[in-house]
């Protein structure tokens, strides 16, 4: 099966460059291609918010509790595909760090520890 895909491929011309078959426009597309980054990429969206009396924020219709010590301060928030991080905006100290909820909670995300 994978060789019936790939005959268009290798006898078909490309239809701008009619003496070209389409296997060599990839290979010169290969060529130009640069190396993936060493590192890795995290995508994230930072949310800035004033946490409430109780120390919770909210993001995405969902409250996450920061702490008391926090209550009518400004957070920076890392919001992830799969977590969310809470920071201090002065230090950069992270703190707190949950699990990303999708939809709408009555409930607040808290760590017991």
């Amino acid at each position: 099966m994978p060789g019936r895909c790939d005959e268009p491929v290798r006898t078909r011309c490309h239809y701008k460059l009619l003496d070209v078959p389409i296997m060599e426009c990839f290979d010169e597309d290969r060529k130009a291609l640069m190396p993936l980054p060493s590192t890795r990429f995290d995508p994230i969206r930072w949310e800035s918010g004033k946490a409430d009396r109780y120390g919770r924020i909210e993001i995405d219709s969902n409250r996450y509790l920061a702490g008391g010590k926090w209550h009518g301060g400004k957070l920076l928030a890392a919001v992830g595909w799969d977590s969310v991080r809470i920071t201090d905006p002065s230090s950069g100290e992270m703190i707190a760090e949950y699990p990303r909820r999708y939809g709408g909670a009555s409930s607040t995300l808290q760590d017991p520890a």
